[in-house]
């Protein structure tokens, strides 16, 4: 017979958890993973910095006049 599925919030959960899982093994298993992580964790910030900083409002009007 086949397996019930499961729906609700118990669905959500296990999701949840596979991708947890899924992202763990990622880090352990993946050199390329963990650079990325790396990057990301350094890039993003500074393109958040980035929007705010006057330097960004000079470089977009130097770019656009």
């Amino acid at each position: 017979m086949a397996q019930m599925k499961q729906t609700g919030l118990k669905r959500i959960a296990l999701a949840t958890l596979y991708s947890y899982q899924g992202l763990k093994a990622a880090f352990k298993n993946e050199a390329a993973f963990r650079q990325e992580l790396l990057l990301a964790c350094i890039f993003i910030p500074i393109a958040f910095w980035s929007m705010l900083s006057p330097l960004s409002e000079s470089c977009w009007w130097g770019l656009y006049s």
